[in-house]
């Protein structure tokens, strides 16, 4: 146990189904973790009856932070609105669709302890459709050779950093939103440990294959700019305005 604050940042979008199982396992894993913990959870103006589940929530636990974006703003646009209201010495991200499994994060949180850097959930397991894992690992392989990344092979949005890297991420931002681009950009250390996630076929994933082609567009061009910005010294934000 940690006497030191632990934020969990979750963008919601299309998962109303999920909000109670996450709620109680977020709850049963952060207890013996930390007294004090807040679940920021933001919601992405899907219109599918979350947000009014999470207000309840809200009224009932004080744990609870809502973030309510007027517009869908994407999922990482919406991680970055849900960071900049975190207030956690520890801040970690993972999706709500119980994909991502809420034990984990004790396992994150120690080998960050231990590491001092943002720690990657590498996925194991099957958690999507042969066809999404095959383009997301050409998607993130393009990513890393364009990039020239460090990003952990393997591994998404569930992770955990320690709070000077989460702000100087999001400082960092400006217009270019892929997260792990922004946290690599900091020049914190890297590392990750292999977590198990679930597939669920009744919690399909909102990425349609044109919102996934669309965020991989947009952070194919986050990666060029930010090589370009290290061999010039400027600072690369100046990119499209939606990933979803």
């Amino acid at each position: 146990m940690t006497d030191q604050r632990i934020s969990v940042v979750l963008p919601v979008y299309r998962n109303r189904s999920c909000l109670p199982e996450l709620h109680r396992r977020l709850t049963d894993a952060l207890r013996p973790l930390a007294p004090q913990y807040e679940l920021v959870f933001v919601d992405d103006a899907a219109g599918d009856g979350a947000v009014e589940w999470l207000r309840d929530c809200r009224a009932r636990d004080a744990h609870v932070v809502l973030v309510e974006m007027p517009d869908n703003a994407g999922q990482h646009r919406a991680v970055l609105a849900g960071l900049r209201h975190s207030t956690g010495v520890a801040v970690v991200v993972m999706d709500a669709d119980l994909q991502d499994p809420p034990e984990a994060i004790g396992r994150l949180l120690h080998t960050m302890d231990r590491t001092g850097g943002i720690v990657f959930a590498r996925r194991t397991g099957r958690h999507q459709s042969r066809g999404r894992h095959l383009t997301g690992r050409l998607f993130k392989r393009l990513l890393r050779r364009l990039s020239g990344s460090r990003i952990p092979a393997g591994t998404g949005m569930f992770l955990v950093a320690p709070r000077p890297v989460i702000e100087a991420a999001v400082a960092a931002a400006g217009t270019a939103p892929y997260l792990p681009l922004l946290l690599e950009g900091t020049g914190a250390a890297m590392t990750a440990v292999d977590v198990v996630k679930s597939y669920r076929e009744d919690a399909p994933s909102a990425y349609t294959a044109r919102r996934r082609l669309q965020l991989a567009a947009h952070a194919i061009g986050q990666a060029i700019a930010q090589r370009r910005a290290r061999k010039t010294g400027s600072r690369a934000t100046d990119l499209p305005a939606r990933e979803r």
